[in-house]
């Protein structure tokens, strides 16, 4: 009895949490007045659920606020990690590190820390296992993308000087 109860508060203590940022990116949203394009996003949809080493972690690459894919250990072994609450400065940040269990499933108490003092904590909503069309698919997103972001030309520097 004592164990359903526990489930129970914590079923209802999540489902507010994911349900308030479950459509994180809504205001991110392409406009006619926005020159800010749509955030990135990868479907969770047909992924399956996985669980990684927080020792394991080689690499890692923000997608928007609330997604990051992790290699642990490799490149052929990624996870899409899902936070809450969304991180604006996910993109920014040179170091993570995971607080709570060792291997990190999306359970609760799982945590992922941001920043060099690492201050910001983000609860770890889901892992899903990144299948290889789905890893393809996103990086060849991100290089098109890449690819279209040219940098503004510049006229160059003007020196005046008085010589005569």
């Amino acid at each position: 009895m004592k164990t359903s109860a526990y489930l129970l508060s914590l079923v209802v203590m999540l489902v507010p949490v994911s349900a308030v940022y479950a459509d994180d990116d809504a205001d991110d949203l392409d406009d006619s007045d926005s020159k800010r394009p749509k955030a990135e996003t990868i479907s969770t949809e047909g992924l399956k659920a996985g669980c990684f080493y927080a020792r394991d972690v080689s690499n890692w690459v923000a997608v928007n606020r609330t997604q990051l894919i992790i290699y642990a250990p490799s490149k052929s072994r990624a996870y899409l990690l899902t936070i809450a609450p969304p991180s604006t400065s996910l993109r920014f940040n040179s170091t993570i590190a995971f607080a709570g269990h060792d291997r990190i499933c999306g359970r609760p108490g799982e945590r992922l820390v941001l920043g060099s003092g690492l201050d910001r904590r983000h609860m770890v909503m889901d892992v899903r296992r990144l299948d290889k069309d789905t890893l393809a698919a996103y990086d060849a997103t991100r290089e098109a993308r890449d690819k279209d972001v040219k940098p503004a030309e510049s006229p160059g520097a003007e020196v005046e000087t008085d010589i005569e």
